[in-house]
């Protein structure tokens, strides 16, 4: 019997990391150039959002672009589950996130050592680069809650 969710946003963070590091190692392999400018055109925008709502929605084309770059159809189709349900847990949260001092740069620049593992066709990178990303985000939420 599967007992309620007790904390969804603690499941949807693992649900991120088993599904997004491996992702990110995927991608690496596999990229094609379209795939890389895509993931390239979403840290762009990310960078020059003019609003934190902007910046958030940047980051989860983000996100949806790594998981296109594995040309895994299943894959795919899984993440966009997971995607609707993170943005409706987690969208308040984010842009709190995204406009905390400094928060901001740190989370663009994890987003570009993600890319670039990618680019460099870096699975090991990609996923470890993925990984940190995912853990700093759960610390930062689970910060937030505690003040």
């Amino acid at each position: 019997v599967l007992e309620v969710e007790q904390n969804p946003g603690v499941e949807m963070m693992e649900v991120r990391r088993v599904l997004e590091t491996e992702s990110a190692a995927l991608a690496a392999l596999r990229a094609t150039e379209e795939n890389l400018k895509k993931i390239e055109e979403s840290l762009y925008r990310m960078k020059t959002a003019r609003s934190v709502a902007e910046a958030v929605e940047a980051d989860l084309r983000f996100h949806f672009a790594i998981a296109e770059a594995t040309r895994n159809s299943i894959l795919l189709r899984i993440m966009n589950t997971v995607a609707d349900l993170m943005h409706n847990v987690f969208r308040h949260k984010r842009e709190q996130l995204f406009s905390a001092p400094g928060k901001s740069s740190e989370i663009i620049s994890e987003h570009e050592a993600i890319y670039t593992a990618i680019r460099e066709k870096n699975p090991e990178q990609a996923r470890a680069q993925m990984l940190k990303h995912i853990n700093n985000i759960q610390n930062g939420i689970e910060l937030q809650e505690k003040n």
